[in-house]
């Protein structure tokens, strides 16, 4: 399977209904857990759509063939589909005003291609954005003035970014920005500002990906001028960021190990999770850090600026947590998960419980995995 983002398999709509796919299936849960429909649908990413719909992408895996953007309404049915392009690769899409889509795809990780379809399906623009090659990676976000950015990681390991208006016309193109590895969250805040985050270190080849840390978060306007760049002083290693009520960032991430296999000197015994909160102006608030061995999963910051995380390994011999903090770095509480739970996906819904998409996984007798995909959501 295609990368895609992690995040992409579950949305919650306004009354705090569950959409989510299981990569054979899209099904929906009430805001009371109970399950409202499910389809068979291939679908790798799922997104609500301003109309009270979903969209998602259907991957076809067959030589030949190119994804489907297939849209569905809120009681299950189909309502259009369509394949953009030959041996098209969708990646991602992001929700525009009025039901509109903007989606982002290439031709066999060649030439880079933005749509723009309205609530009925029908293509209102398509422009290829350039002749590069990529190797995927491809995200892309709209910033409700109107603005799309699109950020790419071509063959040549540079990273490019495009600033395109709702018509379609090119506002902007740079790929000279310093390029330091591709992020796949990017966040809008409430002036439209861009945020994204890289690694610290310039990646020239596959080989040198473990030198890579990622740990420079940066803010740009509509025109790419950084406005802000900060490093954490806690986390060497983010998993990912979000933005709090009063713009202080929250960063989700880990201390720095290599590969087993790579003794660079830097190795720590004790791996652990951090979360740090940062203020706008590159000051270092708090930061909690657990001490065990398990890895950063997920994390979502409510109205409140209350904050969860999920933390543990993606296997289903682990045990897993669920820690909750209040806005001033006060540990409040965790909750500990058994064996048998893969988690999949965290969310905030609009009362401030916590969502979570989990699959459980069953160890047959004879000791083969037999995996039951069946997913479960549950609000804590």
């Amino acid at each position: 399977m295609l990368f895609r983002s992690l995040e992409s398999n579950m949305v919650l709509d306004a009354e705090d209904n569950v959409y989510l796919s299981t990569g054979r299936q899209v099904k929906k849960y009430g805001a009371d857990g109970q399950l409202q429909w499910n389809i068979d649908e291939q679908a790798t990413n799922v997104n609500y759509a301003t109309d009270g719909s979903i969209v998602i992408i259907e991957e076809k895996r067959d030589e030949g063939m190119s994804d489907e953007l297939v849209k569905i309404d809120s009681y299950g049915e189909e309502l259009w589909r369509i394949a953009l392009g030959k041996d098209g690769i969708i990646w991602q899409t992001t929700p525009g005003d009025d039901g509109v889509t903007y989606v982002i795809d290439s031709e066999k990780y060649e030439s880079l291609r933005l749509y723009k379809i309205d609530e009925s399906g029908t293509v209102v623009w398509a422009r290829s954005l350039s002749e590069m090659n990529y190797l995927g990676y491809s995200s892309l976000v709209y910033n409700w003035n109107g603005v799309i950015f699109v950020q790419a990681y071509t063959s040549n390991y540079e990273q490019v970014m495009y600033v395109i208006d709702e018509d379609g016309e090119l506002l902007l193109f740079d790929s000279k920005i310093e390029w330091l590895g591709f992020s796949a969250y990017l966040h809008i805040d409430s002036d439209g500002c861009l945020w994204s985050y890289f690694p610290e270190n310039i990646l020239n080849t596959p080989e040198d990906a473990y030198h890579i840390r990622p740990r420079v978060i940066r803010q740009y306007d509509e025109s790419l001028s950084m406005l802000v760049a900060m490093n954490p002083q806690a986390i060497d290693v983010i998993q990912s960021f979000q933005l709090d009520s009063g713009n202080n960032i929250i960063i989700f991430g880990s201390p720095y190990n290599p590969p087993s296999n790579i003794d660079d000197g830097s190795r720590e015994e004790e791996q652990g999770v951090i979360v740090e909160k940062m203020s706008y102006e590159s000051e270092s608030l708090w930061h909690i850090q657990t001490s065990d061995h398990r890895y950063p999963l997920f994390f979502g910051v409510d109205s409140h600026d209350y904050i969860f995380w999920l933390e543990g390994f993606r296997s289903p011999k682990s045990i897993n947590y669920l820690y909750r903090a209040s806005p001033l770095g006060e540990f409040l509480w965790k909750k500990r998960f058994d064996l048998g739970i893969v988690f999949q996906n965290l969310k905030i819904d609009h009362h401030d419980n916590v969502v979570l998409l989990y699959t459980r996984q069953v160890v047959a007798k004879d000791n083969d995995d037999d995996d039951d995909d069946e997913p479960g959501c549950g609000c804590f």
